[in-house]
């Protein structure tokens, strides 16, 4: 429990960002929302799911920290296809044309990366990834 200390500020900073970002979205839409009328199980679903994207926010520092960013950008593809599939198979969701298309340029990128990324210098994205690193109290896997 010591380590997680050292994330809280930028846990908080994160989720205090995300409000700054989508309090003018929310009043532009007009969709401001309190807790209002009897307090019912939908509350407690928001409360819980506040809770939850707290607790991740933190475990994604954490993990950045100790496996490094590379490794923790995979669940970026892997979290949508496990989301469509769990959509598909639990709920019967069916996709459009959009859904798949997004999904099939999101891996072209990653191919197109991986592919033509490959021996080209990532000196300088190393050093900006070292210093989040540092500022998490970690260390950096690699050395100059």
């Amino acid at each position: 429990m010591g380590k997680f200390p050292k994330l809280l500020p930028l846990a908080c900073g994160l989720m205090l960002a995300s409000t700054v970002t989508m309090v003018p979205v929310m009043i532009v839409a007009r969709s401001w929302w309190f807790f209002n009328g009897p307090f019912l199980i939908g509350h407690w679903a928001v409360i819980g799911a506040v809770a939850t994207d707290a607790a991740i926010v933190i475990l994604m520092f954490e993990i950045i920290k100790r496996a490094g960013p590379v490794f923790f950008s995979t669940s970026n593809y892997i979290a949508p296809l496990v989301g469509v599939g769990l959509g598909m198979l639990l709920f019967g969701d069916t996709y459009s044309l959009w859904i798949w298309a997004a999904l099939l340029l999101m891996f072209l990128g990653l191919f197109a990366s991986i592919r033509l990324g490959r021996g080209k210098s990532r000196r300088s994205s190393e050093r900006s990834y070292a210093g989040v690193l540092t500022a998490l109290g970690g260390s950096p896997c690699w050395t100059y």
